[in-house]
């Protein structure tokens, strides 16, 4: 009997959209239950009692399925529970991203494995298994909360302020209106005031406008990427391809990029700012960098998201003070 999904645990199974049409096997092998992660309508049929979880999310960088999971998770346990004879069956469009990562992190939870060993597992059962990115991301994230989901975790909020930021800038102003884009904007604010987590530095150098020595940042503030081509943003930083390479990276140094500065977030978020623009001084308006909420490229080829960047020549770094802080620095 073919059937488009595999056994990736006792009575759970992960699959595809042909595999959930699949009445036939379903019935043979006793899938009562059904999680579709996928958006769009689903067949009904008034003679189907299969209990069903239908989460209509797309398979994109700004979806959020840690925030599902719990109900997953509770939805698999129970029917279990409920008779011993239950099956389940996670499906999205193709069974390789979406479901595949609501599976993962049933593993993970389930047995109490690493982002990486529940991987490895699952691909052993389904070797198609491709979380995307951001996917990625989230299940080294779950691993980072003890898998299980932490609204006020700092990485978590982290990645919130990443998935505002990432709807913000793709909104189609033309066809959603401008209510909806100041709506998003506002989204995007709040997300930001938001506290992360947190890391103690003791030594701080200070980095001011060169032109009226107003403190701009602290060393606390930098964002650091390592060296080379390619893409670096939130879900590279976090990603769990990321945590499985053993190669030590060589960190930039090139270029004084940023994390989020409340008051450069006041200037981004003055409606008459684009995407991109420059960065000036609080105190005496004099340019002293640039943003790009799609990111820029650093002079050692690597392309950073996003991009809050400073000139050398318009700042200067005041002497090393000793004392302890807290920052919004959160880095791997």
């Amino acid at each position: 009997m073919e059937f488009s999904a595999d056994l990736i645990d006792d009575r759970v199974w992960l699959g595809s959209l042909d595999a959930m049409e699949n009445t036939i096997a379903l019935d043979s092998l006793h899938i009562t239950h059904i999680i579709s992660i996928i958006n769009s309508e689903l067949p009904t049929d008034a003679n189907d009692n299969r209990i069903r979880k239908h989460i209509r999310v797309e398979d994109m960088a700004t979806t959020d399925l840690l925030i599902e999971f719990d109900s997953c998770y509770d939805f698999i346990d129970k029917a279990q529970s409920d008779d011993s004879k239950n099956n389940v069956l996670i499906h999205c469009q193709a069974g390789v991203s979406r479901s595949a990562t609501i599976a993962c992190m049933w593993l993970m939870r389930r047995y109490k494995l690493s982002a990486n060993i529940a991987l490895k597992r699952l691909r052993l059962a389904r070797p198609i298994v491709h979380p995307n990115p951001s996917f990625s991301a989230q299940l080294y994230l779950f691993e980072q909360m003890n898998n299980q989901l932490d609204l006020n975790h700092g990485l978590y909020k982290e990645f919130q302020f990443e998935r505002t930021r990432a709807i913000y800038i793709d909104h189609d102003t033309e066809n959603d209106g401008i209510d909806g884009k100041n709506n998003l904007r506002q989204q995007f604010h709040q997300a930001f005031t938001l506290p992360y987590g947190h890391a103690t530095c003791t030594i701080i150098e200070t980095y001011i406008c060169r032109e009226c020595h107003r403190e701009l940042f602290t060393n606390a503030d930098l964002s650091r990427h390592s060296e080379g081509g390619g893409l670096f943003d939130w879900f590279m930083k976090y990603g769990v391809e990321k945590q499985m390479k053993s190669e030590p990276e060589k960190e930039c140094h090139q270029k004084l990029f940023t994390n989020y500065l409340e008051w450069v977030m006041i200037q981004i978020d003055q409606p008459e700012n684009a995407h991109f623009d420059n960065i000036k001084c609080p105190q005496c308006s004099t340019i002293v960098g640039k943003y790009n909420l799609n990111g820029a490229k650093c002079s050692c080829g690597r392309w950073v998201t996003p991009a809050l960047y400073f000139d050398i020549d318009k700042i200067e770094q005041k002497a090393i003070t000793k004392m302890n802080i807290e920052t919004k620095n959160i880095s791997s």
